[in-house]
């Protein structure tokens, strides 16, 4: 019976190294194509949704969604919400977490720069500045007029905010950009 217990122990611990090394993939990867997944504060979520003023039947993005707390917040607003992500293990804990709690709206895999987000009446962001600056590039351009942009703590190279909210801590900025 202990060699039992024993195998369940190695099999429980081995699990759990899996699981942190997946961690550390899904970091890394999202660091290396625009941002880490580092988790938005539901106070901050609550703020950043508001601020949107998000409206029923409107497309919503978050590019780099993380876990999805965003998309699945603006889905109960009644919003059409898709979060894109690159990372393996974060989309597949979104999934999970969709899957768990009953959450509406879409969690997809994939890079931000392969998604058609033409269509978006409000985007959320949390990019480092170098993929900012690539975002307002590249992608600023197919956007229909009067797309709202929330970015998370960073700002939008060549455009300037309508209104920002300033955060007391290490959460920074939201900034909104309506181009």
């Amino acid at each position: 019976m202990t060699d039992f217990f024993l195998f369940i122990f190695l099999i429980l611990i081995l699990s759990i190294n899996i699981f942190i090394f997946m961690g550390f993939i899904g970091f890394f990867t999202g660091a290396v194509s625009g941002a880490p997944f580092v988790p938005t504060g539901s106070k901050t979520v609550e703020k950043m949704i508001r601020f949107a003023n998000i409206k029923a039947s409107e497309k919503v993005y978050d590019l780099g969604c993380g876990d999805g707390r965003i998309v699945f917040e603006a889905s109960r607003l009644g919003a059409n919400a898709v979060g894109i992500e690159i990372s393996f293990p974060v989309y597949w804990f979104a999934l999970l977490r969709k899957k768990i709690f009953k959450e509406k709206g879409e969690i997809r895999r994939g890079s931000l720069w392969d998604v058609d987000i033409s269509d978006a009446d409000v985007i959320f962001v949390y990019l480092l500045p170098k993929m900012m600056k690539r975002f307002s590039e590249l992608k600023i351009s197919t956007l229909q007029k009067g797309t709202r942009i929330i970015s998370h703590g960073f700002e939008l190279p060549g455009y300037t905010p309508v209104e920002i909210i300033a955060r007391e801590g290490s959460q920074g900025r939201i900034l909104k950009y309506i181009v």
